[in-house]
């Protein structure tokens, strides 16, 4: 090839800077796995036969790239030219040739598919290093290094490069004397081959290079905003702090809260992506925003990727540009920085006083960990508040008023259903309460609206307020039972119990909340009792069971309970009652004695009087038509297992483990029906009588009426038959008998029947 000329990497380097471009894949060739260790060691010692005999060459075939200036980007022979670069690094170090001289030389290398890479060659060589030939392990020795960042450890070239020096280390730690033959004599060499007719795309790189990968969406995304930021229009940004920050202290900040997986790419896209969200439903629409709006702020999100996975689009004009650099967002850039900075170096600090505030679970205090990885909107509008809030309060952080300010932000969050359709309101209102340092003084403002949260929830918030700075010993009060883990926040139907005319009693909303405490706790509150204590007895109290589509729920779930009982007046009354009539400190027994004085006589009383019902009741439903047709719901599922309810009581009351007292039949139990058709009953089975026919009763529930048929297998005797149809009358082939409403005249009517036929 005519424009191909030899080179030795030292005369190589000497003329011109080489970068490896961000196009590239990681160094390879210190990769730990059995092949390529195979590779580094034919390698070195092909290096080594070389420098140690006068008339070796080694020539390592074509190194392609483009030339601009004095600039050389390698297209191909990445590998080859760090492995040389290292070599050179270590001979020089080990032979101290390693001047202010050759020091200018070598950091005309380095890279650009990771900042830290590129940092970490330079560090190599502008800071010195003993290299003894009895040290064991070089690599550990340069970690150890107060100018390593431990970061770095988890940048895959990095580790290959020090993977590298220990093999170069242990080949040549004691041939100090082959940098002259490496620097002189230039037995190393290739062929350089220039593509100046060619534009670097990953097309073209992969098509060179078969063991090349593509770059990751965020080192798409940095290649593209390093462009932007070149621009001078962005002035307001310092380019060399931005850098120098992403590639240490940033970054250790984005390992610390790394996913597992060995690389914080993804984290750092999805900050990003992030903070293009805030800025789209911030600046993008207004209050009045149509539904194709609430579609692209979606799409900002969830299909970003498709803007990041190819390199050309960042320079076109399309939406995330648009968003990211848009004369209304750029100052977030500056925020960034401004965050960033301030909360690398205390996040220690952040988290635990967000602890002190308590998210209810554990780790959901580190709102900066859950917004990298899978952020929920809730999460997102936590994080949004810890950046803008840290932003403008960073120079006289009040840890006090930070903690306030995130209770109540918490509160709001945690009891708001945040979508992308309520987004905007939500963000606006943020906005709004991180405007004052007093976020309790300045809920007290009466035009404060706080649109896009529950309503219910924000004037709760205003409540609360309001006690606080009217009598302090509230705060503590309120801190207290918010933080309480059933109620999350919600607590303005505890609030409404202890009020007294307009004003608020303390002292009644100590006792309510302790007894609401005791009851309701996930764990090993009463409201887990496996006998259901507080369901019956507040249903001895009242009717508090809630709609759910077309059946109606005991309330077996929190949010049940919090969605729409504690926020019901007329349903949280009956808690409120209910607990009137607890001692503390023994609600259990309390509860257990107003179900056995409960004086209920309709459809509630057999649920009341047994735990049976709930227990059955897989979700907690009944499907309940009239006072006298109610089923009892196993699952809700096609087959719809359920059990009525009337029967199931009369089985609970009369027959279970009572088989002796319905001789000749030998068993009881009660049947549950089907979405099939096949109706619900109690059964009084197992009967053999001649020709070993088994006979039984069914019991059915049906217009106000208990109804009985008997029920044979094969034809009866005749002297049976004449007994029976002295009780039953003949209804469709089979006998009938219709009883009355009352199960004391049921129960003994079959208790007749039986003794007939014994």
């Amino acid at each position: 090839m005519a424009n191909t000329q030899t080179y030795a990497f030292w005369q190589f380097l000497t003329k011109y800077q080489i970068i490896i471009p961000k196009i590239q894949r990681d160094y390879a060739q210190g990769r730990k796995d059995k092949k390529t260790e195979i590779i580094r060691k034919n390698i070195l010692e092909a290096f080594n036969q070389a420098l140690e005999r006068s008339n070796s060459k080694v020539n390592l075939d074509f190194v392609y790239g483009s030339i601009k200036g004095q600039i050389i980007i390698p297209l191909d022979g990445q590998q080859r030219l760090t492995t040389l670069f290292l070599l050179h690094w270590y001979l020089a170090t080990i032979s101290t040739n390693l001047n202010d001289d050759n020091k200018e030389i070598l950091l005309k290398f380095t890279y650009e598919t990771r900042l830290s890479s590129g940092r970490f060659c330079k560090a190599l060589i502008t800071n010195s290093i003993e290299v003894l030939p009895e040290t064991e392990t070089l690599s550990k020795e340069i970690i150890d290094k107060t100018w390593f960042y431990s970061s770095w450890k988890k940048d895959p070239t990095v580790n290959a490069m020090l993977t590298m020096i220990d093999a170069i280390h242990e080949k040549f730690k004691n041939k100090a004397g082959h940098w002259y033959s490496l620097t002189t004599e230039s037995p190393i060499t290739f062929e350089f081959l220039p593509l100046n007719n060619f534009q670097l795309t990953d097309e073209l790189y992969v098509k060179m290079n078969a063991r090349g990968k593509g770059l990751s969406d965020f080192e798409n995304f940095k290649a593209w905003l390093d462009e932007q930021l070149e621009n001078d229009s962005f002035g307001i940004i310092k380019k060399g702090h931005w850098s120098s920050q992403l590639d240490t202290t940033w970054t250790d900040l984005f390992w610390n809260n790394d996913n597992g997986d060995f690389s914080i790419d993804e984290e750092m896209m999805n900050f990003f992506k992030g903070m293009a969200l805030f800025q789209f439903v911030a600046n993008g629409f207004d209050e009045n925003h149509q539904q194709a709006d609430l579609e692209k702020a979606k799409k900002i999100y969830e299909n970003t990727i498709t803007y990041l996975t190819d390199y050309s689009k960042y320079i076109s004009n399309d939406e995330f540009s648009a968003i990211m650099f848009s004369s209304q967002t750029f100052q977030l850039f500056d925020d960034i920085v401004s965050f960033l900075d301030y909360y690398s170096e205390n996040d220690a600090k952040i988290i635990g006083l967000l602890k002190e505030v308590s998210f209810w679970k554990d780790g959901a205090e580190n709102l900066f960990l859950q917004f990298i990885q899978k952020p929920t909107f809730s999460d997102r509008v936590l994080f949004y508040g810890l950046f803008y809030w840290t932003i403008k309060n960073k120079a006289d952080f009040n840890d006090f008023e930070f903690k306030r300010f995130f209770r109540v932000l918490r509160n709001l969050t945690a009891n708001t259903d945040i979508n992308a359709s309520n987004l905007t309101n939500v963000i606006v209102s943020v906005n709004e309460l991180i405007k004052s340092l007093n976020v309790l003084a300045f809920l007290q403002d009466d035009q404060l609206k706080l649109t896009g949260f529950d309503g219910y929830q924000v004037n709760e918030e205003k409540l609360k307020a309001s006690l606080i700075n009217s009598d302090k010993t509230w705060e503590n009060k309120l801190v207290q039972i918010e933080n309480h883990k059933y109620f999350a926040g919600q607590i303005s139907f505890i609030l409404e119990f202890s009020k007294t005319g307009t004003a608020y009693d303390s002292n009644l909303f100590d006792e309510y909340s302790q007894k609401a405490m005791t009851i309701f706790d996930e764990e090993k509150g009463l409201i887990m009792d496996h006998d259901f204590i507080f369901h019956r007895a507040l249903l001895s109290e009242g009717d508090y069971l809630i709609p759910v589509n077309s059946n109606y729920s005991f309330c077996k779930f929190r949010d049940e309970w919090r969605t729409k009982v504690f926020k019901d007046t007329g349903k949280s009354e009956l808690i409120k009652n209910i607990f009137a009539r607890l001692q503390a400190g023994n609600e259990k027994t309390g509860l257990v004695k107003i179900i056995e004085e409960s004086s209920v006589d309709d459809w509630r009383e057999g649920i009341i009087k047994y735990p049976h019902p709930f227990q059955y009741c897989e979700k907690g439903q009944i499907r309940w038509e009239s006072e006298t047709d109610i089923l009892l719901l196993s699952k809700i599922s096609k087959r719809g297992y359920y059990k009525e309810l009337f029967t199931f009581i009369f089985y609970l009351q009369f027959l279970e483990k009572r088989e002796n007292e319905f001789l000749p039949f030998m068993t009881n139990w009660h049947y549950d029906g089907t979405g099939n058709d096949e109706l619900s009953c109690a059964v009084i089975d197992k009967w053999k009588i001649a020709g070993n026919n088994e006979c039984k009763i069914d019991i059915y529930y049906e217009e106000n009426t208990y109804q009985l048929v008997f029920k044979s297998q094969k034809d009866l005797p005749v002297a049976i038959h004449n007994i029976l149809i002295q009780s039953f009358d003949i209804k469709d082939g089979s006998f009938f008998k219709q009883c009355d409403s009352d199960p004391f005249n049921t129960v003994n009517i079959i208790k007749k029947i039986c003794a007939s036929l014994i």
